[in-house]
């Protein structure tokens, strides 16, 4: 089981989340042109501000590179184009810290709604204002059909099929498109599905099948060196790339975790660090709480506790054909 899940803000990634496909020329049918499918490996360690002035929870980055967060206070989804000053206010008044995420292949804004009492999975389609239901909104409980208001993670595959971190009932659920419920992540097929248990200092993997998440990364925190860690230390982000290597963000740093092979270990490197404790400085950040990533790699954290959203440039990248 997933315990303590109330504990701090939990997201929820999906293996294979991040692909960027590249191709020469001006032809983009594969069937013509080779395309080479990319991943970020490494991030410059500083970071600088993208978006600032809010109490903010979820976030999502489109491809045009636009940066969406779910801002607590006024309760409002905020977007800001790219070297804005000022956002554009959207949907005032039905967000919190919603999870938000964007789904590239329908170019779709996908959030939860749990304001009025009936949690509910919506998506904003492009150049719409008004969201359409998707997913759940059958009143607070614990039926398959049914969240608790305190959903910590959401994420949308290709496909549509919608997963959701349901924290206070600690579950996982997977809504497939046009169902009428949702089922246990442990029921379905082909996919694997990591948690931050924040509460326990712990990244947990469900494979299908299973009922019991396995424990690949475990605290209490300690530091091996100023750059390599061991164990983590109330995780509050995950995101796992296509090769298994894992980035947590917990306390005030994003560390990366390589995996050691047959061992079943891990060791982890540093991305970025800070201070626990209000900070200004943009290299430095308390509560990494939620990651986002735009199409060409670049990283970006939640910095909770300074009520902003820094953006880490990607350095390398590691390409397949």
């Amino acid at each position: 089981m997933i315990s303590n899940l109330f504990f701090g803000f939990i997201i929820l990634f999906v293996t294979n989340l991040l692909t960027i496909q590249q191709s020469a020329g001006q032809l983009t049918s594969t069937k013509c042109i080779p395309t080479t499918s990319c991943f970020p490996t490494s991030w410059n360690s500083s970071g600088y501000v993208v978006a600032s002035g809010g109490y903010y929870g979820g976030l999502a980055v489109d491809d045009d590179f636009n940066v969406y967060v779910a801002d607590g206070n006024p309760r409002r989804l905020q977007k800001w184009a790219p070297c804005a000053v000022q956002p554009v206010n959207m949907l005032e008044g039905q967000f919190s810290h919603n999870p938000l995420f964007f789904h590239s292949p329908s170019r779709s804004l996908y959030y939860i709604d749990t304001i009025l009492g009936n949690p509910t999975v919506y998506k904003l389609l492009p150049g719409q204002t008004v969201p359409v239901k998707v997913a759940f909104g059958n009143g607070v409980g614990n039926g398959l059909n049914q969240l608790q208001r305190n959903c910590r993670g959401l994420y949308v595959n290709e496909v549509g099929d919608v997963y959701v971190l349901d924290a206070s009932n600690q579950r996982v659920l997977k809504w497939m498109v046009n169902a009428t419920s949702g089922v246990l992540i442990a029921d379905a097929v082909n996919n694997v599905v990591y948690v931050a248990d924040t509460g326990n200092h712990r990244i947990q993997k469900y494979i299908s099948g299973s009922v019991n998440g396995i424990t690949v990364i475990s605290g209490p925190y300690r530091t091996i060196s100023p750059t390599v860690f061991r164990e983590i230390y109330y995780p509050q982000a995950v995101f796992v790339d296509r090769t298994g290597n894992i980035l947590v963000g917990d306390w005030a740093r994003i560390t990366k975790w390589i995996s050691n092979g047959s061992t079943g270990s891990f060791t982890g490197s540093l991305i970025a660090d800070g201070i626990q404790g209000f900070n200004a400085n943009a290299t430095r950040m308390d509560t990494p709480s939620a990651f986002a990533f735009d199409r060409t790699g670049n990283l970006y954290a939640v910095d909770w506790s300074n009520q902003r959203v820094l953006k880490f440039n990607v350095m390398s990248q590691q390409c397949t054909t």
